[in-house]
């Protein structure tokens, strides 16, 4: 008998050992269920225990990071991102993608923790450090940003989106301008935009304004050999469809539907044309109390776009298919995206600058919102954009091109300013904060001060008059009043809110109108009708 226990004693137990996976498993699709539901901080906990048990499991580190980065808690999500990378190859990619979803519709501190995530892994990479720095860029965090680009170069001497990114910072030196100088005879012409863009920002600070223009104007031309479209295309496209908003809209379509919307609440939208203050005026508005900072939101661009497929791509048909019922669950599904954390009491800010295009759809959903449109020195915008990589916006490669395109922004706001419901306010930089506060609703002591965070691309007035003999007078004749023909396409090909986009090298999120199909960056938008 004793024999047989002993037998009994030393059998292995199969059952255990199967359980535990099994159980891990049922543990992370509950989690994922309950994120869902949004209880995050539930699924957090539930994540955490399954990564216990199973710390190599890739999946569950990736799952436990987003949750992470819902709940804002950056440092643990970027720990979670770097043992998913650690354990599966193919993480670096999602990861790398889930940065860029993030990074394009403005969340910085979550895309920071994706990149961060990559870079503690990849530590000999430099583009994930280019990708980081960017996001400190965006964070005016300056000294971080450095010392990112700084490691990339130590990591590939050659990498010159780094220098690039080094002479937004003001931090290009005389020797590593020498160094670059010497690469841009490479045969890879679009890495040597990088270069031309950090030369031409570099001769700039140098006060060298023709040679800073030469860059400029070189980094621009090699740009335009690579975009999906000219400069002129881009440009047309915004005039066709700013002639179809001034068409179907007028300000008793807006009165005959004032009931509609949520009422109670006051979002605010800062909009604007790109480099035009919108990101730093954001941010230090976002620092007074009882804020709800949404960032550069893409939601309503992904709303469009949604619609715009369930039309037969056709804008005039989504305005007849939009009725109330679907504008009260759009201003539920908007409320409902800034779950974690949000309370009715807070007030909600969105500042994607590309919205400019969407207030027919922001006021028919929150008829109380209120508008700023920021403003800046016109000539300085537009050499702003001229100076700087903006991804996927090709109007900014020609000067004549960025005017045109300046014309219809101002076109389509006075437009607005005629016939929306919602109060928009003109804001500048220079204005005092009182006027900022009345239109704003949110506390802005100290504003100015505030307002002194360093956007990539700003130029001051004076700055601008340099190249004041490069400053087209005028743009082309554009029509932006004429009817929309029978034969022409009434879907919408506009590129949005892709600003500052990282180097393209690496796993990007392209949006046709702010339409993206990033899987792994659905926790905002799921709209049903």
């Amino acid at each position: 008998m004793a024999k047989q226990k002993n037998k009994r004693k030393n059998k292995p137990a199969p059952q255990k050992i199967s359980y535990k996976p099994q159980k891990t498993a049922r543990i992370v699709n509950d989690a994922l269920e309950i994120s869902r539901q949004g209880n995050h901080n539930q699924a957090h906990e539930m994540l955490v225990q399954a990564a216990q048990r199973e710390p190599r499991n890739s999946a569950i580190q990736l799952n436990l990071g987003i949750v992470c980065n819902i709940l804002r808690l950056f440092a643990e999500a970027a720990e979670a991102f770097a043992l998913a990378v650690r354990y599966e190859n193919a993480a670096v990619k999602r990861v790398m993608t889930m940065g860029t979803g993030h990074f394009n519709a403005g969340r910085f501190n979550e895309a920071g923790a994706c990149y961060k995530g990559v870079c503690l892994e990849l530590s000999d990479r430099p583009e994930p450090l280019y990708h980081y720095a960017q996001v400190m860029l965006c964070l005016d965090n300056n000294e971080e940003a450095i010392k990112a680009l700084m490691s990339a170069l130590e990591n590939e001497d050659s990498y010159q989106p780094a220098y690039y990114g080094l002479a937004q910072c003001g931090a290009l030196t005389d020797e590593l301008k020498s160094q670059l100088a010497l690469q841009l005879d490479s045969a890879n012409t679009q890495a040597n935009k990088y270069g031309y863009y950090a030369l031409g920002h570099y001769y700039h600070r140098k006060g060298e304004f023709e040679k800073a223009f030469d860059h400029f104007k070189q980094a621009n031309s090699i740009a335009i050999e690579a975009a999906k479209q000219t400069p002129q295309q881009a440009v047309s496209d915004l005039t066709g469809h700013v002639r179809l908003l001034t068409e179907l809209f007028n300000r008793d379509f807006f009165e005959q539907r004032s009931s509609w919307g949520m009422k109670g609440i006051s979002p605010v939208f800062i909009v604007g044309m790109p480099l035009s203050g919108t990101r730093p005026l954001g941010q230090a508005l976002a620092k007074g109390g009882n804020v709800r900072f949404a960032s550069e939101f893409m939601w309503f661009n992904q709303v469009i776009f949604q619609l715009l497929g369930k039309n037969d791509n056709d804008f005039r048909k989504v305005i007849d298919a939009i009725d109330e019922n679907m504008v009260k669950q759009m201003a539920g599904e908007y409320i409902s995206s800034h779950s974690s954390g949000f309370t009715g009491a807070q007030i909600l800010l969105d500042n994607n600058p590309y919205n400019f295009l969407n207030l027919w759809l922001v006021c028919l959903i929150f008829p109380e919102a209120r508008i700023i449109n920021c403003r800046r020195d016109k000539n300085s915008n537009m050499l702003a954009c001229y100076f700087n990589d903006i991804f996927s916006q090709p109007f900014t490669l020609d000067l004549p091109s960025i005017l045109d395109y300046y014309n219809g922004y101002e076109k389509i706001m006075s437009f607005w300013m005629d016939n929306l419901t919602c109060k928009i306010t003109d804001y500048s930089l220079s204005d005092p904060s009182d006027i900022l506060l009345q239109a704003s609703g949110i506390s802005c002591d100290n504003i100015s001060a505030e307002l002194g965070i360093q956007e990539m691309g700003i130029l001051d007035a004076s700055s601008a008059a340099k190249y004041s003999s490069k400053i087209p007078l005028e743009g082309s004749s554009l029509d932006f009043t004429s009817s929309a023909t029978g034969n022409e396409n009434t879907g919408l090909s506009l590129n949005f809110g892709l600003e500052n986009q990282p180097d393209s090298s690496s796993a990007g999120l392209k949006l046709n109108f702010g339409g993206g199909n990033n899987s792994e960056d659905k926790q905002d938008f799921n709209l049903k009708f």
